[in-house]
């Protein structure tokens, strides 16, 4: 017979859930029978709301794990047990919002400069221009650089998703140079002790914590960034689609107070519309004329309605209407008197 883990193991499997999904989700069902001594199928529903209390207020753990044991309960719950009562009445943990701490161009540079190698140099610029994770940097391939659409191709990244990113002039070139040094065969940046396999994705993050040791903005604060930060330049620098057209513009090369240079718009060039040009702001001839007479005539009629109550009273006295402005035979369009309502 099967036991709860084989089972949760085997639809995960079909649930087609990624390996490091696959091992959260064992360590979370490993955690809540060791907190009991019980395997969870024995469980009702105020154990599971103790367990998941106490990664709050025992083990101080943040919400982003509280949130990964509670998934992982549900589907230990819901799909693998059958026991969807047991989560139902569970509130799913708030998510709590933060913006993330941006590093100007001066630290950027302070950073690369402090790389030892070309090789480590090009990850992180890889990664900082591009907007990759360092698991998607460590599986590029020399075959994902698209140097004619100044592209790079991202095969299975976070989801199991491909999707096209920028490619900067900057890192473009430094990949060249990058290329003509090391000759990779097959993966862009593969492992140095075994060129079959890809660099390990612990290497590209120990490589940006020990190259911003090394500058001199680290001193000045109190914790360094995480390497995620290489994934967040400043605001606006890679808003630009995949699919425009033109060169791509250097994405490192960005001002330090983190907005870009304002795109000045070219005239356009051929016959203009009608409503376009200072033209357009000229009222037309007897329009004011008509409208001092529209509002004149809407404050002298009486008001009993009880929606027009927000109206103010009626003036006792009104302005003479211009003897230019007054009806004739031969009055235009704009002279007519609007029906009442």
């Amino acid at each position: 017979m099967e036991t709860y883990r084989e089972q949760m193991q085997r639809d995960m499997v079909l649930r087609n859930l990624s390996e490091k999904t696959q091992v959260m989700y064992h360590a979370a069902a490993r955690d809540l029978e060791k907190y009991f001594n019980k395997p969870p199928d024995q469980l009702n529903e105020g154990d599971v709301k103790s367990f998941l209390l106490s990664i709050v207020q025992v083990r101080k753990l943040s919400q982003s794990s509280l949130k990964i044991n509670y998934s992982a309960l549900r589907f230990l719950y819901e799909t693998t047990l059958g026991k969807g009562w047991a989560m139902d009445r569970i509130p799913y943990p708030k998510t709590t919002k933060s913006i993330p701490r941006i590093l100007t161009k001066s630290e950027i540079q302070k950073i690369f400069d402090a790389t030892v190698t070309l090789k480590q140099k090009v990850m992180l610029m890889v990664t900082y221009s591009a907007g990759l994770r360092i698991s998607e940097t460590a599986r590029l391939k020399i075959t994902d650089i698209d140097s004619a659409r100044m592209l790079i191709r991202v095969e299975q990244g976070k989801g199991n998703k491909d999707r096209h990113t920028l490619l900067s002039q900057v890192a473009l070139e430094t990949l060249r140079d990058y290329w003509k040094e090391y000759r990779p065969k097959n993966w862009l940046f593969p492992k140095d002790t075994s060129p079959e396999d890809h660099v390990p994705i612990d290497t590209i993050r120990q490589t940006f914590q020990t190259c911003e040791e090394r500058s001199v903005h680290y001193e000045a604060r109190e914790l360094p960034h995480p390497s995620s930060q290489l994934r967040h330049p400043p605001f606006g620098g890679r808003r630009r689609s995949a699919h425009d057209s033109g060169p791509a513009r250097p994405l490192i090369d960005q001002d330090d107070d983190g907005i870009p240079p304002r795109k000045q718009e070219k005239p356009r060039q051929g016959r203009k519309s009608p409503g376009s040009g200072p033209q357009a702001l000229q009222p037309a001839p007897g329009f004011l004329v008509h409208l001092r007479a529209v509002i004149c005539r809407e404050y002298a009629r009486p008001r009993t309605d009880r929606g027009c109550r927000h109206l103010p009273p009626v003036r006792a006295s009104l302005p003479e209407r211009p003897s230019h402005a007054r009806k004739s035979s031969s009055r235009h369009a704009g002279d007519r008197d609007l029906p009442h309502r």
